[in-house]
Parts: structure tokens; C-alpha cells; sequence
């Protein structure tokens, strides 16, 4: 068992990426950690719902709660956001895939 510090708030979401090496948390301190490289990333409100990418290992999804109503596509290796979504809507559960493509087609362009 481990122990990570990061988060000063509670913690929303936790999930392991498809290779099981990495984990990505979301908290209500708004931040959205990745813990093999101890960087962080944030929203303007809790994080909610977290997704990796089943086809890109680096891309992460996260959504924000009722202030923030924003999805968020990350580039895990750099921190980089590379696109946010406004869903109009707080995000507490992540669609899996449905989150990362829309009818097959990539929301993000990498």
C-alpha cells in the first residue's frame, strides 16, 4: 500500500490508466494530480470525473463540478490542457470513451 499527498481537499475520483503504471485523481481543491510525475492540473471548481484514453496513454479527461461544468483533455507527459468543453453541466461521472470521441471521431486533435 501507498501513500500520496497532493490533494488539501477530498478526494472525487481516482483511476489507473490502461497500462496500470500511472493514476490520476481529482479533488475538490480543484486539482487534478498525476501521480507518477507528482504534476498537477486544475479546474475552477471540484474534479469530479476523471478518464484515460483507451487508444492515446498520455491523454487524460477530467470534468469539473457545478462552477466549472468544463471537460478537460490533458496531455499528461507535458501538463499541457489541450482543449476544455463547456458541457453546461457539472460532471461527477466520466463516459469512458464517449468522454474521449464522439461517434468515433477524436474531440482533440494531437
Amino acid at each position: 500500500m501507498a501513500s500520496y499527498k497532493g490533494h488539501c481537499q477530498e478526494v472525487c475520483g481516482l483511476k489507473w490508466s490502461g497500462s496500470g503504471q500511472r493514476r490520476a485523481s481529482g479533488g475538490n481543491d480543484s486539482l487534478v494530480h498525476i501521480w507518477d510525475r507528482s504534476s498537477s492540473t486544475q479546474h475552477t471548481s471540484a474534479a469530479k470525473a476523471l478518464a484515460w484514453c483507451p487508444f492515446q496513454s498520455n491523454l487524460l479527461a477530467s470534468g469539473g463540478g457545478e462552477e466549472d461544468r468544463k471537460i478537460k483533455f490533458w496531455n499528461t507527459q507535458t501538463g499541457a490542457c489541450l482543449n476544455s468543453v463547456d458541457t453546461g453541466s457539472s460532471q461527477s461521472q466520466a463516459a469512458g470513451d464517449e468522454t474521449l470521441s464522439l461517434q468515433g471521431k477524436p474531440l482533440i486533435d494531437n
